[in-house]
């Protein structure tokens, strides 16, 4: 069974758009590995631990070509230590939107933090937030 779906450039900037319209106002939380990464956003939470929450703007973003770039996200405080495995969204009334790979900068994953390694106490910084859609 093929993954391969390649839409055309104008349904892709439609499908960023809505995705840009579900972020809007949202949060996105940074979760750990717990026993390991639900397969999709489908699947509750159950031994992840929230690590870190970002409010995200309304707007929440440009889209381009079937990217969304979100606008920079404010800083914000760790709620928990440990290592940064991926983000959930959620839309500004709490449904579940989608997950999201997290990195490093550089690392292309879909949302870079400053640092994987996350401090109670301290701040995270969310470097970049960007999706291409197929």
């Amino acid at each position: 069974m093929s993954d391969l779906i390649r839409f055309s450039s104008a349904r892709r900037t439609a499908r960023a758009n809505l995705h840009a319209g579900w972020l809007a106002g949202g949060t996105l939380v940074v979760y750990d590995a717990g026993s390991g990464v639900p397969e999709h956003a489908g699947i509750a939470i159950t031994d992840q631990v929230a690590l870190v929450a970002f409010d995200i703007p309304d707007p929440s973003g440009d889209v381009s070509d079937g990217v969304f770039t979100a606008d920079p996200l404010a800083a914000a405080l760790i709620d928990a230590t440990g290592i940064a495995a991926f983000a959930r969204a959620y839309d500004s009334g709490g449904g579940g939107i989608g997950d999201y790979d997290v990195g490093g900068v550089g690392s292309g994953a879909a949302i870079a933090l400053d640092n994987l390694n996350l401090v109670e106490g301290a701040y995270a910084t969310v470097v970049s937030f960007v999706v291409t859609e197929g």
